[in-house]
């Protein structure tokens, strides 16, 4: 197993001040993420958080300085100094080199979550997260059971459409829960962006906010269509084709025994 330090910052309602900064690592990169994202640190329409369970979460690339920022973005409740609830965006920026070495996107959420539950959510200075994996395993998490996020073909178009240069892609994925969205997010970031290394991507798990629709994300994950501006190059993809079913169908004689068993 191997452990390492990262820095990591809290966006959210902070008491007596608003929506800001509310706790940050000695070293964290707050200034080079908040350039990154137009100064945006909960890039999500806020009407898609609909209740303190559905959570979603921004993958933001930047090779160029050579990390990949991981956010965790959810409700949280007594936020401020009247109790009041709020949306939270945990942000940890992480070396690229640690995830084609195999830290996988699962282990940096567990690493987050854990900090929550044993910190709350903290004001002020706050320490590294400690992040552990394990380095020696073949498995890697995130590509695992890719039959069920995404179908072959489609991997292949979003592929196709990314090599293109200017083109990005909004995947309708209509049929999904919030925690699907955030696996199939987890899925092509590390095939797509670490493992092929097609292009550096910021993926959105969620509608965005207006300009991080125009002019940051480059993959958006969506149970709906949102109005988007044909100029901008956008490509509409759907995980899986019509009639193709992303779940294991159930056994018909299952289906009849169960009836059979409830109306009898």
């Amino acid at each position: 197993m191997r452990t390492e330090k990262l820095e990591h910052f809290l966006y959210g309602p902070v008491p007596g001040k608003g929506y800001s900064i509310r706790a940050e690592s000695p070293a964290a990169h707050v200034q080079d993420y908040k350039e990154l994202c137009r100064g945006f640190f909960v890039p999500i329409d806020p009407s898609f958080l609909k209740d303190f369970t559905h959570e979603a979460r921004m993958i933001l690339s930047a090779p160029n300085m050579g990390y990949i920022y991981f956010s965790r973005i959810f409700k949280g409740t007594k936020l401020d100094d009247k109790g009041r609830s709020g949306i939270l965006s945990h942000t940890v920026a992480v070396p690229t080199n640690f995830m084609k070495e195999g830290l996988s996107y699962y282990a940096l959420e567990s690493a987050l979550t854990d900090f929550e539950k044993n910190n709350g959510i903290p004001n002020g200075e706050m320490p590294a997260l400690n992040v552990e994996w394990d380095d020696e395993s073949d498995s890697d998490p995130d590509t695992a059971d890719m039959q069920r996020r995404i179908s072959k073909e489609s991997l292949k178009k979003v592929i196709e459409v990314l090599q293109k240069g200017n083109s990005r892609i909004f995947l309708i994925h209509k049929a999904s829960t919030f925690r699907e969205r955030i696996e199939l997010s987890y899925a092509i970031s590390k095939t797509v962006d670490i493992k092929l290394q097609v292009k550096p991507l910021t993926i959105v798990t969620e509608p965005p906010l207006p300009l991080i629709l125009d002019s940051v994300a480059d993959i958006i994950i969506s149970p709906r269509m949102i109005s988007l501006k044909a100029n901008k190059g956008w490509a509409v993809i759907k995980p899986f084709k019509e009639g193709v079913q992303e779940h294991t169908p159930i056994d018909k004689r299952k289906i009849d025994n169960l009836l059979d068993e409830i109306f009898d």
